[in-house]
């Protein structure tokens, strides 16, 4: 061999460090998704708590989930070429 590297010894270490590496990236995924879901869990339950209390819903928040349910209705409409008059929301949920 005379000192030189297999082309196949070259091969799997690229591809050892490449996998080694989307794991490490997997890997870091979910502990920002398990982080994120506590964080959202715990503001989830203080609002839950707050909205309980007063139990009002704020006028602003409502003209904003309008304005919101209106773009995406105009976006549709556009989309299928209907009259926007003729499309009606029965449930809007955020994701």
């Amino acid at each position: 061999m005379n000192g030189e590297i297999s082309n196949l010894y070259v091969c799997l270490m690229g591809m050892g460090f490449v996998f080694f590496g989307l794991i490490c990236l997997v890997i870091v995924c979910h502990m920002l998704s398990a982080i994120a879901r506590m964080k959202e869990q715990r503001t989830s339950g203080s609002m839950a708590q707050s909205t309980e209390s007063s139990g009002i819903e704020t006028a602003a928040a409502s003209q904003e989930d309008d304005g919101l349910i209106a773009a995406v209705t105009a976006v549709i409409a556009e989309e299928t070429g209907k009259d926007f008059s003729s499309i009606q929301v029965l449930s809007f949920k955020r994701i």
